[in-house]
């Protein structure tokens, strides 16, 4: 248990979400965290941990354990308001996307649950390379694949039918992925913030384009490529699908393309330009070149996605808790305008 231990009192010793982990876990405190998850394996999956190589905290606790079985697991455990059958559906969509021939990780049991929460267990992916965005042939690729995932899934809109894209959202922000962002709250100082986003908006909300299954949270740390950079070889956070239209969902997903938080180092925030960049080679792979209008549509995505990150980070930063990794306001204030023309 120590490895899981030591994992999570890292997590935690730097300023994890420690609501999520109350909502999930009841507990903040390593040991007690660690051998929910222990005893969980040990009734679900008939074996004991005996080592693990990750541990994060974002909208719920993922961990990677090793089983004295030989088997590598990835452990999610959801808030207890994430529907037992929104999950299922999930799993759902990952079957399916590796029976298509999309590099998923198979199911293994769930959603059962797990502390405060519900929890599942897949196979563990750990193959392939992270994605260099800064190199146009891993955009390219990357690109490649969000389509292939895009069009596996024709036909089989039922599996996320259940999740709204946030351009269909009535309020100015979908609600925030995370307990610790109270948007309400904290709205003083941030007016300027919203008239962007509401500027945004109004540019999404005036294009009607095609709708398709897309995977909402294509970035560096959600994929890995195979060691040549030609294919994607894994696809993680399936909870990110959603029916969306496909230029809102292009430039949502070049708004954070270059995030990766699995390594030591801090993430990369791509400026306007390399956002464009990424959907430009997105267009190249498409096989159509984006009208004028499609184009001003991806761009006020970019600048709706910039504008929601900047909303979390005044958020925190309003109850003390400024992460200056981001940065997204100053850039929102250097760079915002610009992808409104």
């Amino acid at each position: 248990m120590a490895e899981l231990r030591a994992l999570i009192e890292a997590e935690v010793g730097a300023d994890a979400d420690l609501a999520v982990l109350h909502g999930i876990h009841g507990s903040v405190v390593p040991d007690e965290i660690a051998a929910s998850i222990f005893t969980w394996c040990r009734v679900n999956l008939a074996a004991d941990v005996v080592d693990a190589w990750m541990w994060r905290v974002s909208v719920g606790c993922v961990s990677g354990v090793h089983l004295d079985d030989g088997r590598d697991v990835v452990i999610k455990v959801y808030s207890s308001d994430r529907s037992a059958d929104r999950i299922a559906r999930v799993l759902d969509a990952q079957r399916h996307a590796a029976t298509a021939g999309i590099p998923a990780a198979q199911p293994i049991i769930g959603p059962l649950p797990l502390a405060l929460g519900l929890a599942t267990a897949e196979a563990a992916l750990r193959v392939g390379r992270p994605a260099d965005f800064t190199r146009e042939p891993d955009r390219r690729t990357a690109a490649r694949g969000w389509y292939a995932l895009s069009r596996a899934f024709a036909g089989r809109e039922h599996l996320v039918a259940d999740r709204t894209a946030s351009s269909a959202h009535p309020t100015l922000y979908p609600p925030p992925h995370s307990p610790a962002f109270d948007f309400p709250a904290t709205t003083n100082g941030a007016e300027w913030i919203d008239a962007l986003a509401r500027a945004a908006r109004e540019v999404i909300d005036g294009h009607a384009g095609v709708l398709m299954v897309v995977h909402n949270d294509w970035r560096a740390d959600n994929i890995r490529l195979t060691d040549d950079g030609t294919a994607v070889a894994a696809v993680f956070d399936w909870d990110s699908l959603a029916i969306d239209q496909e230029v809102h969902a292009l430039g949502t997903i070049a708004t954070m393309h270059s995030v990766d938080w699995s390594g030591p180092a801090d993430p990369y925030f791509a400026t306007a330009s390399e956002c464009v960049e990424f959907v430009r080679a997105a267009e190249d792979v498409r096989g159509a070149d984006l009208t004028a209008t499609e184009w001003c549509t991806a761009k006020a995505s970019i600048l709706f996605g910039w504008c929601y990150t900047a909303r979390c980070e005044h958020a925190r930063a309003a109850v003390g808790h400024d992460d200056r990794r981001f940065g997204m306001r100053a850039r929102l204030r250097s760079e915002g305008a610009t992808l409104l023309t």
